[in-house]
């Protein structure tokens, strides 16, 4: 939506711009509301994953298992769930800084305002490829291996606009990180069932957001602080490096329950 944004900013104003773009999602929300397929026990079906097989190896389940499921009161008991709502918060601070600040950042180094937003648009683009495709990869590698391997290569990628900033470069970054993106979206869901299992994944999974709600709230305003203090996003961006690798730590520290 980026570049539709962008659009309809320069043609008609933001008010217009929000309005718009707010339509669209509402309709795209009421029709997927109507499409979208309920659980396997609704439909008179199996769940495919049920029970608590074990690879303590690569930190997952055997191939069709998830751990024994776990009321929310026994997961808030456990150190996983806090491990995962740390990480979950620690890499929304870098990607809600991508996301509210890559614009601006990349209009100050002369990048037309057109092509920053297409940039910034690729990232949704390119994590719609890395949930289908890492999201495949997370059954071979386990789920724990799986944050480790895909929060380092964000952590990496977002050492680009470091120590670069020609437009080919951003292009990488941009591309890099989106794939990522989508990539660790779509295993925190399987995360929840994997550790604590599917009775409680609904109140659970929510919890795990409220991470992301808060990292998500403190990634922009500390880049803009940043910012104002130093009139350069580059120590935004490495605060945001660090914050990744403390959950790179943390997702190291994730152990299954027997």
């Amino acid at each position: 939506f980026s570049p539709l944004s962008e659009h309809l900013i320069q043609s008609y104003g933001w008010r217009t711009a929000i309005f718009v773009v707010g339509l669209i999602a509402l309709t795209v929300y009421v029709v997927a509301a109507f499409i979208i397929r309920g659980s396997p026990e609704e439909m008179g079906l199996e769940p495919l994953r049920t029970s608590a097989g074990h690879n303590q190896e690569n930190g997952s389940a055997d191939p069709g298992e998830f751990a024994p499921s776990m009321s929310v009161s026994e997961a808030m008991r456990t150190r996983n769930l806090w491990f995962l709502f740390a990480i979950h918060g620690l890499w929304t601070i870098g990607l809600a800084v991508c996301l509210s600040h890559f614009v601006p950042y990349a209009t100050d180094l002369g990048i037309k305002t057109t092509t920053a937003a297409a940039m910034l648009g690729s990232v949704g683009a390119m994590s719609i490829l890395g949930r289908l495709s890492l999201g495949v990869l997370t059954e071979q590698w386990g789920v724990r291996r799986s944050i480790v391997i895909i929060l380092s290569s964000q952590a990496a990628s977002m050492l680009l606009p470091i120590i670069g900033s020609s437009p080919w470069i951003l292009w990488i970054f941009v591309l890099a990180f989106g794939f990522g993106y989508g990539g660790l979206a779509s295993i925190f869901p399987l995360a929840t069932a994997e550790f604590f299992g599917t009775r409680s994944m609904g109140s659970l999974f929510g919890i795990l957001l409220l991470g992301s709600t808060i990292g998500g709230s403190v990634g922009p305003l500390l880049a803009g602080s940043v910012f104002d203090l130093t009139g350069s996003y580059r120590y935004a961006f490495i605060s945001c490096v660090i914050f990744m690798g403390m959950g790179i730590a943390l997702a190291a520290g994730v152990k299954k329950t027997a």
